[in-house]
């Protein structure tokens, strides 16, 4: 016949295991949003601009497709006037519409000003090498607008 301690040894293990499954059920989305947080951007890293190259990018390797990743813009006003609500603007891509989030600033003349843009490629977007054209709006001249390459990749998905 059965004795009691293996009822109660059995019982004890199933809570045991229904425990377990509730904490790996909360820690899971936890772990994957650390991983998939872009690492910042210290204002450091991105290129100083100068009377000569008054418009400076730091461009990730790639980006990934659902993820957000940042780009970071430096910008020395040499005109004789304020640039009144500066903000970065990716257009013109060839194949995707990134998501872009940028706060609008001033730059009064002689200013150096740092921007660190999130873009975000929609879900939907398919893999593959785009150009781009990333510029500030707001700023009078020509010569703020470059021509850039995004690698867009599908995300790294984390399974268990």
């Amino acid at each position: 016949m059965y004795k009691k301690a293996e009822i109660q040894l059995s019982i004890s293990t199933i809570v045991i295991l229904v425990i377990a499954l509730v904490l790996i059920g909360v820690a899971i989305p936890f772990i994957t949003k650390i991983f998939n947080t872009p690492i910042p951007i210290p204002e450091a890293q991105i290129p100083e601009p100068t009377n000569a190259n008054p418009i400076t990018f730091l461009i990730p390797d790639g980006f990934k497709i659902g993820d957000e990743s940042l780009v970071g813009v430096g910008i020395f006003n040499k005109e004789d006037s304020t640039f009144k609500n500066v903000t970065i603007v990716f257009d013109k891509c060839d194949g995707i519409v990134p998501e872009v989030t940028s706060l609008s600033q001033d730059i009064e003349r002689g200013e150096i000003k740092k921007f660190v843009v999130k873009v975000k490629i929609p879900k939907d977007s398919k893999s593959g090498s785009f150009i781009c054209d990333i510029h500030a709006k707001g700023i009078n001249n020509d010569s703020n607008e470059e021509h850039i390459l995004v690698n867009a990749q599908k995300s790294i998905s984390l399974y268990i």
